[in-house]
């Protein structure tokens, strides 16, 4: 079996429950199945917001997210944790923007 590289996003109070909500959908929409090519054959994240907010700084919010992308596909493996990034807070509610990258099972 192989890996492939992913990225998610969802929106929640903290980053446990965004990790969680994107495993659930995950499982929802393609099964259980450890192969499935998603984020729910992970073993969990590894919390990265220093490192995004840094490339952001660096090189600009679009930028800096796909070199945050570009070094946790080459820092993560399959079945392991993915790195996860706040990357928006929203005034409004409770709610903050979390992104997740990393390899997932095929």
């Amino acid at each position: 079996m192989g890996a492939q590289n992913i990225s998610d996003a969802a929106k929640a109070s903290t980053m446990a429950e965004a990790y969680e909500k994107c495993v659930a959908e995950a499982l929802y929409e393609c099964g259980h199945n450890a192969y499935n090519g998603t984020i729910s054959t992970t073993n969990g994240f590894i919390e990265k917001t220093a490192l995004y907010e840094s490339l952001v700084k660096e090189h600009g919010k679009e930028k800096g997210l796909s070199k945050w992308y570009e070094e946790g596909w080459a820092h993560t493996k399959k079945w392991e944790e993915v790195w996860g990034a706040l990357i928006e807070t929203h005034g409004d509610s409770n709610e903050s923007t979390y992104v997740f990258v990393g390899w997932a099972s095929v």
